[in-house]
């Protein structure tokens, strides 16, 4: 048997026992005794589905990415305003002096 197996089982079986003990406690008039009971049996039910990994969505199945090769595109550099007033300057006496 695995290691994993095991725990797991043994996680089960604490988690059956502290409800089912506690339920008794409760019934027989053992409130808070019997709370904790319940309280130690949910928690380890919680452990034993590990919560936080379902609260991140490691259960969920992530799809496998296949990167694909796409050609980078690069932006123009940014102008100033200077420098278009400049080039608009300079096409406007290319066009009256021309």
């Amino acid at each position: 048997m695995r290691r994993e197996s095991i725990y797991r089982g043994w996680v089960v079986c604490a988690c059956v026992v502290s409800i089912l003990s506690g339920v008794w406690l409760w019934v027989t008039g053992e409130h808070p005794f019997g709370a904790f009971g319940i309280a130690a049996g949910v928690f380890h039910a919680l452990w034993g589905l590990d919560l936080r990994a379902l609260v991140r969505g490691r259960w969920r199945r992530r799809p496998i990415v296949i990167p694909t090769l796409r050609p980078i595109v690069v932006s123009p550099p940014h102008r100033s305003l200077a420098q278009r007033l400049r080039a608009w300057r300079l096409r406007r006496d290319a066009v009256t002096h021309g």
